[in-house]
């Protein structure tokens, strides 16, 4: 039944609808339901998007889509000066050893639903770590990253992207290739 949908490229994409929120979609489709709404371009065509939800974080539900890319952009390529930043100063909020602070900041896997229980796993595993067994200070690994664009249909360089991963089977280069060439 999703066939059509995922044989599609982004730029058919005419109205998403979430939880029976619309979110994203045509301009004359969006205007009919939500009140906010920001003007976004995808592959030249205008599109409407609906970020805003009642039970969202605050911090996440006041941002817009292009304030966040701005946000992501100017973070990736300050990677090594906020690295040295965090080196050099604490932070509880980005401490997992005081996971009992509030905000508390964490990555959530894909694959984690039990956040909580991941969370207090991995701080027993961190305190049994040696400070002497430290690798090289993480300021002296990273190198600044330029975001890529939203969307496919953005990206004219998504497929060498694509091939240029490591961590990609071959397999999925090849279908990925074959579905954006038709």
């Amino acid at each position: 039944p999703y066939q059509n949908f995922l044989n599609s490229a982004e730029t058919a994409i005419s109205l998403v609808v979430i939880n029976g929120t619309p979110r994203y979609g045509y301009t004359s489709l969006m205007n009919h339901w939500t009140a906010r709404k920001e003007k976004i371009k995808t592959g030249e065509k205008d599109y409407r998007l609906h970020l805003k939800q009642v039970t969202g974080d605050p911090i996440v539900g006041s941002l817009t889509f292009s304030a966040a890319k701005r946000k992501l952009s100017r973070g990736l390529k300050d990677l090594p000066n906020m690295a040295q930043k965090l080196e050099s100063k604490s932070f509880p909020s980005l401490s997992i050893g005081k996971s009992h602070t509030h905000p508390q900041w964490f990555l959530q896997l894909d694959h984690n639903d039990q956040v909580e229980g991941e969370k207090f796993r991995l701080a027993k595993a961190l305190h049994q770590v040696s400070a002497h067994a430290a690798a090289r200070p993480l300021s002296q690994i990273l190198g600044k990253i330029d975001l890529d664009p939203a969307t496919v249909a953005d990206d004219k360089n998504f497929l060498v992207k694509i091939k240029a991963e490591r961590n990609l089977p071959q397999y999925v280069k090849d279908e990925l290739e074959k579905m954006y060439m038709k």
